[in-house]
């Protein structure tokens, strides 16, 4: 037997309202009156009450706090305070995989050869850190810089975990980088992650620039 479904239309849906007692027109209160773009229904303690769509140019989220037995009322609120973003997302919103570190373009003439703590983990998971390396300026000599980082499980910056994440070979001639597979560890929250660009064979002029991100995967 073929079953045929359809939605009801917002006329119908009030009339069997209204029919079925759950409130009449006589009894209706004036706030059930869901004329404007963006109204919700919703029922409260005392029945079906309406809440206001957002009208302000801020992105806000509908939310719900419950006592554990029973829920409140939906409310529209910004992301901060009780919904901070503890995954520490650039975006503002907790989710995965998303981007928790974006260094920017780091523009260098000379490797630090020191490393320096950058970015420290904000909860629990795995990272993915990826970087990059291109020439700018042609050096006087053939040279390779490359950047390391380590995010050590003890947060040891001493440990010898370094781990190239890019490289670029500054030449005398046409410039060039070198790629290098993404770094990829679980991490505990609070880890310090620390970086630096070095070269083994010295400098003689040339520039370049890098850059480091660092995703959460899960």
């Amino acid at each position: 037997m073929a079953i045929w479904q359809r939605a009801l239309t917002i006329e119908e849906a009030k009339s069997w309202i209204e029919q079925d007692g759950i409130y009449a027109a006589a009894a209706r209160p004036a706030a059930l009156s869901l004329t404007t773009l963006g109204d919700t229904l919703y029922r409260g303690s005392t029945g079906a009450q309406r809440l206001p769509g957002n009208t302000t140019t801020i992105t806000k989220v509908l939310t719900q706090t419950g006592d554990g037995t029973n829920s409140a009322a939906p409310v529209w609120q910004t992301m901060g305070g009780s919904l901070s973003n503890t995954l520490g997302c650039l975006d503002g919103y907790d989710h995965r995989p998303c981007v928790v570190y974006d260094s920017g373009t780091i523009s260098e003439t000379a490797p630090t050869e020191s490393y320096a703590a950058f970015y420290t983990t904000t909860a629990a998971g795995q990272y993915r850190i990826c970087g990059g390396m291109n020439p700018t300026t042609l050096g006087g000599t053939s040279y390779v810089v490359g950047e390391y980082i380590i995010a050590p499980a003890l947060g040891n910056p001493n440990s010898l975990d370094a781990f190239p994440i890019a490289e670029s070979n500054i030449t005398t001639g046409a410039n060039s980088g070198l790629l290098f597979p993404c770094w990829m560890r679980n991490m505990a929250s609070g880890v310090n992650i620390v970086a630096e660009s070095h070269t083994v064979s010295g400098t003689a002029g040339g520039a370049w620039n890098r850059f480091i991100v660092i995703e959460r995967m899960k």
